[in-house]
């Protein structure tokens, strides 16, 4: 039988902390444990949540931040991984107007963790470090930080500003109404409906645009570049193919060994150093160079 032990109003920090937590229990090869907890949030104040795990976190309209920690570890005895899994503590406390939760992992450890929140909409900046997991965020009113050494990155449903950063994973970006800056190691990145300046950069991986209504710069160390829909671009990559399907204003698209292929644009600046160009519906100046 799964023993619970909660405590009513237990206060972590300057927090207050409310909690409750499940004994582990077996979960075919692993040991698997569940803690639930809330914490109070300034109206329009900050979070920053410091993760070794995946975090997963969406804006609702309610007043206080409300957390699931699962944890679990590939262990046959039990009082093994009871010592592991507490081990792996969440702890929270308060700087100002900003709530932090931070989410250690012992060197060595074994422990997997996944951290889900439910926060008020209305927080004016969310920062989100995670040192390997993935990061998914949905419906935040305010801006947000959203930063992983390797897993991908999901954003939808942001109306402030966004910086995103992943040392590898992929990035998928829909519903941003803010400025965008985004940067990955060399995974792919998506994006559609970007209402703000926005700067998307990977080291190798491709980069497709389904529509950007403000100024779009697209930069790939190596992948092919595909923009359907956008108001003024810049798109470079150093081997990789472009093509824009439909552009309000000038476009300006380099490669180092690919196709250009542009549909429709007001200006063009088009240079690829060994691939051919295409042009179809340009108006305004044109300058285009093929090697």
């Amino acid at each position: 039988m799964k023993t619970i032990n909660t405590w009513a109003a237990a206060c972590l920090g300057a927090a207050g902390l409310l909690l409750a937590q499940a004994a582990p229990t077996r979960q075919g090869r692993y040991w698997a444990q569940t803690i639930t907890g809330s914490a109070p949030v300034p109206p329009g104040g900050r979070l920053q949540v410091l993760a070794s795990a995946e975090v997963s976190l969406r804006g609702e309209k309610r007043s206080d931040v409300a957390y699931w920690l699962t944890k679990r570890i590939p262990e046959e005895k039990e009082a093994v991984a009871r010592r592991q899994l507490e081990q792996l503590r969440l702890e929270t406390f308060r700087r100002g107007d900003t709530l932090v939760l931070s989410l250690g992992r012992p060197v060595g450890s074994r422990c997997e963790a996944w951290l889900r929140l439910s926060v008020p909409k209305n927080l004016r900046q969310v920062r989100i470090a995670s040192q390997a997991g993935s990061i998914e965020v949905e419906d935040l009113a305010g801006g947000l930080d959203a930063e992983t050494g390797a897993g991908h990155i999901r954003i939808a449903g942001l109306e402030g500003a966004l910086a995103a950063r992943t040392g590898g994973g992929s990035v998928w970006l829909e519903a941003i109404n803010g400025s965008v800056r985004c940067i990955s190691g060399g995974g792919r990145i998506t994006a559609q409906r970007l209402a703000g300046a926005a700067t998307l950069i990977t080291a190798g991986g491709e980069v497709a645009v389904r529509e950007a209504t403000g100024r779009l710069q697209v930069r790939s160390g190596g992948g092919n570049i595909r923009v359907e829909k956008a108001a003024s671009l810049e798109a470079l990559t150093a081997g990789g193919s472009i093509e824009v399907l439909e552009a309000s204003g000038p476009v300006r698209a380099e490669t180092g060994a690919g196709a250009i292929r542009v549909r429709g644009a007001r200006g063009l600046q088009a240079g690829t150093a060994s691939g051919t160009i295409q042009l179809d519906n340009v108006s305004g100046a044109v300058q285009a160079l093929a090697g």
